[in-house]
């Protein structure tokens, strides 16, 4: 239910700044994200969708405004993947990469946070910016018993 209301708030920001956002969750992976903490949801997707929300609200072409959210199993893992685009560059320091923003010491949170979640979580998360594509892969491990 927590990722239900936070779901629907990001969709209704995308449609205030005119993006859209497709969020595919499947089945089998309801019950793995069941067992996260509410908090933790929130910081993963809460992060995510609003550094993605961010990036495409400033781009000119409306086709360029998705951001995509998978959430699926893939064997014992949890993976979670969110897709857009944005503009400028964007500087990467090995896996990580710096905010853009002129106050560098005010921002560049969300991605630590979600970064801290996802190890506490026993998991790991990988970043790419290619071709004015940016990707977060998040691989948790799933709780059994």
């Amino acid at each position: 239910q927590v990722l239900d209301v936070l779901l629907a708030q990001k969709m209704d920001e995308c449609s205030r700044v005119g993006a859209s956002l497709i969020p595919c969750i499947s089945q089998d992976a309801i019950d793995a994200l069941n067992a996260i903490a509410s908090p933790d949801l929130c910081t993963l997707y809460g992060n995510l969708l609003d550094n993605a929300i961010e990036a495409v609200s400033s781009l000119p072409s409306a086709d360029q405004k998705t951001i995509t959210l998978r959430t699926n199993l893939r064997g014992c893992f949890l993976l979670i993947r969110t897709e857009n685009h944005f503009l400028g560059e964007r500087r990467p320091h090995g896996n990580v990469f710096f905010t853009t923003k002129a106050d560098a010491n005010a921002h560049g949170y969300g991605l630590r946070s979600i970064r801290d979640c996802v190890n506490n979580l026993g998991g790991e998360m990988t970043l790419s910016a290619e071709n004015r594509l940016f990707i977060v892969n998040i691989l948790l491990p799933i709780a059994h018993g």
